[in-house]
């Protein structure tokens, strides 16, 4: 009976390969309901549902359908061939419309089934994508996860949900229904409808990123609002393209509210005595100007943004020399440093700038080595009251975030070390340089170097933690910056600093 059997089901899938859809179909519900056993039990199930695709992309895929469910009502082929029909007129509808009479009689007749559960499934997909009906494709989604449990229907609805709180940064919830389906679901099970659907798989990986953050978990519900409600709700963005510039815009505005704010103390705190023309230990001949500043870096990161839009575009480019080139974030990132250096350093004295007294050379090492080591203990005190407020989470963070993972540029020290130099060479001439001379004019060293290195950490976008430990780095290379009237010792620290990062993630 098996070796029989075994033939009726490659002449089956033979004739369905070569079009003659009815005498495989009947073939493969002759097999369905005599409930044979063929190696794998669902061998003939999968069979009779590839068929059935096969047939929907036919010409007058609706008329043979029609005809299928009525000649094998209450029958194997039948009542796929009546799902394949409901599932395809919920295609024809508006997101979470009023479902079809072919969608109630299947729920009414066949409810419990597999086939019925994975029309479900894709009206609840639906449902979720629509504004206002999330409610009601959690419903169906949870009735199927119990109506269907032990089969791969389940699995996919469970994991649909995870999904679906994941994305509103419900993380815990999403924790649950992921879990679940590693826990009650083999690795193996497969969603039928969806061939190569590894459900479990799916939630395993979903599982190890659930606590991957982009920026931070505050930071990251601001990118999924601009994401989802204003890019893709309000503007019709496509959501491919509008989660890629919610994730670009987000330092862009964090560094624009931390400005305005900024701009905002500058009109209300000024000098009693109006803004100062000079002070002891400027480095610039220019003299920068709180707008001129803000106009500066708002420009900078806005280029960055143009500049990342553009790698996203020419990723699938081939062209050679040049474009090859800026098709790498650090390539771009070099000829943007480069710019910035020359705009601020034109028409400035570098010896000036990055002045070194020679005769003092040891007092120079030392201040730098004092400030590496000065900034590791307030970078590792100031976050502690948060930690008592409950605001920074005390010990291991469970999180891990793409704006603190810094890694070598260019994948070498040969090539990573000038790069770092670079980078921190122009973040002092910006912060330490630009930024607080022009906060000098208008206050006391101390509440400038406060409201710079506010800025400065606000500028890399990191989780709270973190935020307050850059900012102490900031207050750590402002003292240098006024100790030794120079840019120098600042920028050799803020280097060593990043080689000191670089070398305990690798």
């Amino acid at each position: 009976m098996g070796g029989s059997s075994s033939v009726d089901l490659a002449r089956a899938q033979v004739a369905c390969d070569q079009g003659e859809y009815r005498e495989a179909i009947r073939q493969f519900n002759r097999l369905l309901t005599e409930n044979v056993e063929i190696g794998r039990p669902t061998e003939p199930d999968e069979g009779l549902d590839r068929c059935l695709r096969a047939v929907e992309g036919a010409e007058q895929a609706a008329i043979v359908l029609r005809e299928i469910a009525s000649e094998y009502e209450n029958q194997p082929a039948g009542v796929k061939a009546l799902a394949v029909l409901a599932r395809r007129d919920l295609f024809g509808r508006a997101a979470c419309g009023p479902p079809s009479p072919l969608y109630y009689d299947l729920l009414r007749r066949f409810g419990p089934t597999r086939e019925a559960a994975r029309v479900i499934l894709a009206r609840a997909g639906s449902c979720l994508r629509a504004a206002g009906h999330e409610e009601e494709g959690l419903r169906d989604l949870e009735r199927v996860a119990q109506e269907q449990a032990g089969n791969p229907e389940a699995a996919i609805a469970l994991w649909t949900i995870g999904t679906h709180y994941r994305d509103r940064e419900a993380r815990d919830r999403a924790t649950h229904y992921f879990q679940k389906v590693v826990d009650e679901y083999p690795e193996t099970t497969e969603y039928p409808f969806h061939p190569g659907l590894k459900v479990v798989q799916f939630a395993k990986s979903d599982l190890e990123f659930l606590h991957f953050y982009i920026f931070s978990p505050s930071l990251d519900r601001l990118m999924k609002w601009l994401d989802r409600d204003l890019l893709h709700g309000q503007l019709g963005i496509e959501r491919s393209r509008s989660i890629e510039i919610a994730a670009k815009l987000v330092p862009l505005l964090i560094l624009a509210g931390a400005l305005g704010l900024i701009v905002l103390l500058v009109a209300f705190l000024r000098r009693r005595n109006g803004p100062l023309t000079t002070v002891p230990g400027w480095v610039f001949v220019r003299q920068w100007s709180i707008w001129m500043t803000v106009g500066l870096l708002l420009g900078l990161e806005s280029v960055r943004l143009l500049r990342d839009f553009a790698i996203v575009s020419c990723t699938d480019l081939e062209d050679p020399g040049v474009m090859s080139f800026l098709r790498f974030y650090e390539g771009a990132d070099i000829i943007l440093s480069v710019a910035v250096l020359v705009v601020v350093l034109s028409g400035e004295s570098i010896a000036r700038v990055f002045a070194i007294d020679r005769r003092r050379i040891v007092r120079l090492v030392v201040s730098i080595l004092g400030g590496i080591l000065g900034g590791v203990v307030l970078a590792s005190v100031l976050p502690i009251p948060l930690q008592w407020l409950g605001l920074v989470p005390s010990g291991l963070d469970p999180n891990r975030h793409f704006s603190t993972d810094l890694t070598l540029p260019m994948g070498s020290w040969l090539w990573g070390a000038p790069l770092l130099l670079l980078w921190a060479t122009t973040e002092e001439v910006l912060y330490r340089g630009v930024l607080h001379e022009a906060l000098r004019r208008v206050f006391p060293m101390v509440p400038a170097a406060v409201l710079g290195s506010f800025v400065f950490a606000l500028a890399h976008t990191r989780p709270l933690g973190a935020t307050v430990s850059t900012f102490a780095i900031g207050l750590v290379l402002v003292l240098l910056r006024e100790r030794l009237g120079s840019l120098a010792p600042s920028t050799a620290c803020h280097f060593l600093w990043n080689v000191r990062i670089v070398a305990i993630r690798r």
